[in-house]
């Protein structure tokens, strides 16, 4: 009888995975925008993302954006990350968990208009964008700039 016991009990060392947190209706997905983890909006709601709730805590309807986003390109799917180049690729330095992830984001907040300032301030006679010159402030045309460092 012990001997049966003995052959169904798994081996110590052998780790039993969570089941993956699975985007689970057919429309409304969100990622999340620290891990790219998607989720439903239902699940958003209920559980938010089992890798980030702990840090950011589970959204509400008012602030589920600030959570995640309905902007995202491409799905994958990862089944069995720690053997998985793609997970490598992706996860980084976060720990390797099943799931279904964002390739990329999309909606990243535009430049503000003040950060190209010092570069470009406007369009000379030929339509092409003036830069400012670094010792005197004075603009000049991008396309001089270029023909001259192309001679």
């Amino acid at each position: 009888m012990q001997t049966s016991q003995l052959l169904h009990t798994a081996p110590a060392e052998e780790q039993v995975e969570a089941p993956p947190q699975l985007p689970l209706t057919d429309g409304r997905y969100y990622a999340c925008r620290r891990c790219r983890r998607i989720l439903s909006e239902i699940q958003w709601y209920a559980t938010g993302c089992v890798e980030c709730s702990a840090m950011m805590g589970v959204p509400d309807r008012d602030n589920l954006l600030d959570f995640a986003t309905p902007h995202f390109h491409n799905f994958i799917g990862l089944i069995a990350p720690g053997q998985s180049w793609v997970a490598r690729l992706i996860m980084k330095s976060r720990e390797q968990t099943n799931g279904v992830f964002a390739e990329t984001l999309s909606d990243d907040e535009p430049e503000e208009e003040g950060e190209m300032e010092p570069y470009v301030r406007d369009l000379d006679e030929e339509g092409m964008p003036n830069e400012l010159d670094g010792e005197d402030g004075a603009a000049e045309s991008v396309y001089k700039l270029t023909a001259e460092a192309s001679e």
